[in-house]
């Protein structure tokens, strides 16, 4: 089973929301789930701009009317959030590591029955 986590994603309009969340009760998902096959199923499709059909003079055109410019904004929308997540996620790997380093101490003075200073403990955590 996979784990699912929260995901948030800025600058989607009001509208954009309630058309996924009327789409996604239509097909009697959450969401997230509704999202997840979505981009599940097109995922494997070749892009909007390999996708191509020739006009009457015999030139090629997008087959769909797809704002390249809007998805390209999107993608880099993505990337941005997930490099925020990853730069928060490296910040509280280590305030984690710092308290468990923390809590480490402690727990040893405990065991061996000694008091260790708040001194001490900040020091040990450098």
């Amino acid at each position: 089973m996979e784990k699912k986590t929260p995901w948030s994603i800025k600058g989607i309009t009001p509208e954009a929301r309630s058309a996924a969340k009327s789409a996604a009760n239509a097909a009697g998902l959450s969401i997230g789930d509704w999202l997840t096959s979505l981009i599940d199923s097109t995922a494997d499709t070749p892009t909007a701009a390999a996708i191509t059909t020739e006009t009457q003079e015999g030139e090629s055109a997008p087959a769909r009317d797809i704002d390249l410019e809007l998805l390209n904004e999107l993608t880099r929308r993505v990337k941005h959030t997930e490099q925020r997540l990853a730069d928060g996620l490296s910040k509280l790997y280590k305030a984690l590591d710092s308290l468990s380093s923390r809590l480490n101490l402690i727990d040893q003075a405990q065991v061996e029955s000694t008091y260790v200073s708040p001194k001490e403990i900040q020091q040990g955590n450098n």
